[in-house]
């Protein structure tokens, strides 16, 4: 494989060894295709395709001690006179390996052994835990849209889960050769909000069109900046945030589930917009201040003594973001004609007036 700088030796289906090779340069590009040994050559002169000098057999020759000829002219695997070329693109389209690799090689390979040359700048795998890995090799010769490639690969992998394009196209600007974890688009249930979301690297990435649509506070969140393992416009969502005031969230592994659980209130059916939170100590709270609105009482209250005052009652509470926050059951201290149930498995507090 051309992009790898690798050779693979097969005995029948199985992988036998693998070895480090140099490769053509990208103005003389290795040729692609099946071909088999024709000839095998032990101490070869070198025959510049220019018309040069020959180089007999010795340590300036550039294709080293060991020479296996391929059916096409002037091509083949064989040795080297410059062992840091290995792993480059720096021959005229042969392939150079380590001294010590060729002479195995040409000891075990017969001539008639079919050569098969490609040019594979992706390879994609699924491990044990059902993680899939791209490993992307440079393209040389500039003859691959890498992007374009991962997307066919990975279509062809038969993944069990979707990939997160996006993500992934970013994760993909890399230059250089890289294995990477494929991020996965996940599901969220809870909510009937468009969320766009993906696991990656065992965290959760929200967008912020997300985000915002949820109202979760920026202490849930580690904020995206560019980086190796960051994202733009994303950003990693903390599940073990200690701070309850915002959604609350059930991550299924397994099934690819985020389940979203968004304390809210409704008043005859109708979600009174960020009236509700959940708190660590005190349970859950509702803002009396949007109550008091949408039953259309008029209200004051004392950020001192911290007493939210209506139709001549008083309860305690905490002033906070431009809200009064209160136990669902002090609300019948002011409205007697209001029933309340609280769900817990949703966190909706539902309000109806009799």
């Amino acid at each position: 494989n051309v992009p790898e700088f690798k050779l693979y030796l097969y005995h029948d289906q199985d992988l036998y060894q693998k070895f480090d090779v140099a490769v053509g340069k990208q103005d003389t590009p290795s040729p692609m295709g099946e071909f088999w040994i024709v000839n095998k050559v032990l101490n070869p002169t070198w025959y510049p395709s220019d018309g040069r000098t020959p180089v007999p057999a010795g340590p300036k020759n550039p294709l080293g001690r060991y020479w296996m000829g391929l059916n096409i002219e002037g091509y083949g695997i064989h040795g080297n006179s410059a062992a840091w070329s290995i792993g480059t693109p720096a021959s005229l389209g042969c392939f150079r390996l380590h001294n010590q690799d060729i002479k195995k090689l040409f000891a075990i390979v017969p001539v008639g052994t079919p050569v098969q040359i490609v040019y594979e700048t992706v390879h994609a795998s699924i491990d044990q835990n059902n993680i899939a890995w791209l490993e992307a090799f440079p393209d040389i010769y500039q003859w691959v849209d890498l992007e374009a490639e991962s997307t066919r690969i990975l279509h062809e992998l038969n993944w069990s889960y979707e990939p997160h394009w996006k993500a992934l196209a970013e994760l993909l600007q890399s230059k250089k050769p890289f294995k990477i974890e494929v991020p996965r688009t996940i599901k969220v249930t809870g909510e009937t909000l468009d969320i766009d979301g993906f696991y990656w690297k065992q965290n959760i990435y929200l967008s912020q069109k997300s985000l915002e649509a949820l109202s979760i506070p920026a202490s849930t969140l580690e904020m995206s900046q560019r980086g190796s393992d960051q994202f733009t416009g994303y950003s990693k969502l903390d599940l073990n945030n200690g701070n309850k005031e915002s959604p609350q969230y059930i991550w299924d592994s397994g099934a690819n589930i985020l389940r979203i659980i968004r304390p809210k209130v409704l008043l005859n059916g109708m979600e009174l917009s960020k009236s509700a939170c959940w708190n660590q100590e005190k349970g859950f709270l509702v803002d009396v201040k949007a109550v008091a609105l949408a039953m259309g009482t008029r209200f004051s209250w004392d950020n001192i003594s911290k007493a939210f005052i209506c139709k001549g009652i008083m309860i305690a509470g905490e002033p906070r973001n431009g809200g009064f926050w209160v136990a669902p059951e002090q609300l019948t201290q002011i409205w007697q004609e209001i029933q309340y149930h609280l769900k817990s498995d949703n966190m909706t507090l539902e309000l109806w007036t009799r």
